[in-house]
C-alpha cells in the first residue's frame, strides 16, 4: 500500500509559499484500501478457533507513505520552505470479502498497530504504536465489517524518513466460523501540511 507522492501538490505549495508567507494543504477524509489482507490465494484461519489476546489476526501488511517531504515527518525542509504536518488515522475498517456467511461476531477485541524497522510489535513501544481499536463491549457486535476507532497517532512521525511501516492486526475472541476467510483493510486518513517561508 502506498500513498501518492503528491509531488505536484508540494510544488504548488512551494510556489504559493514563495509568493506569501505560508501555504496549507488539508484533507480530513482520505481513503486507502489494502485488498486481500490474508493473502491472494489463501484466507486467514477460521473454524471458530479461539484467538488468544494479542495474537496475530492477519499476516503483517506493508504500508508506505511515499517519499514526498511533506509526508515524511511532522517537520521537514523542502529548499527554503519548512513543512509542518502529519498523517493521522481517523478510523480503520476490516471488511469481510469471503462470499458466504462468514462474519466477525465472535471477536471481542481487535487492534491495529504499526511498527517501524524490524520491530514485530510484540509489545507497544516507541517503535510500535497502537493505531486503532475495536471493542465489542463498547462498539457492539460486528458482523461482516469491523470498525476500529483511531488513537490519533501521527503516522509520518512514526515512519520517519523511510516512510515505511508494517501494520499488524491483533485480536481476541473467536475467529470467523467459516474454514478460511479474507478481507480488505480500509484506512480513513487525515492529511495536513503547512509550508512556511522565512
Amino acid at each position: 500500500m502506498s500513498l501518492p507522492t503528491m509531488s505536484r501538490t508540494a510544488t504548488y505549495l512551494l510556489l504559493v509559499a514563495l509568493g506569501g508567507c505560508y501555504a496549507q494543504l488539508e484533507d480530513t477524509d482520505v481513503a486507502y484500501v489494502q485488498s486481500s489482507i490474508c493473502g491472494p490465494a489463501q484466507g486467514c484461519v477460521g473454524n471458530n478457533i479461539l484467538i488468544n489476546p494479542g495474537s496475530n489476526f492477519t499476516p503483517p501488511i506493508p504500508f508506505d507513505l511515499g517519499s514526498a517531504g511533506l509526508l515524511t515527518n511532522s517537520e521537514s525542509k523542502q529548499g527554503p520552505i519548512t513543512f509542518h504536518g502529519g498523517v493521522l488515522l481517523n478510523q480503520a475498517g476490516v471488511v469481510m470479502t469471503t462470499p458466504d456467511s462468514g462474519n466477525f461476531n465472535g471477536l471481542r477485541t481487535v487492534e491495529v498497530l504499526a511498527a517501524v524497522g524490524n520491530d514485530n510489535c510484540a509489545q507497544v513501544s516507541p517503535k510500535c504504536k497502537s493505531l486503532a481499536i475495536y471493542d465489542s463491549t463498547r462498539d457492539g457486535v460486528a458482523q461482516r465489517r469491523l470498525v476500529l476507532k483511531g488513537n490519533g497517532v501521527n503516522l509520518s512521525d512514526l515512519a520517519g524518513p523511510s516512510g515505511r511501516l508494517s501494520v499488524y492486526v491483533r485480536a481476541a475472541g473467536n475467529a470467523p466460523a467459516v474454514p478460511t476467510w479474507n478481507a480488505d483493510l480500509e484506512l480513513d486518513l487525515a492529511i495536513k501540511a503547512r509550508g512556511g517561508f522565512p
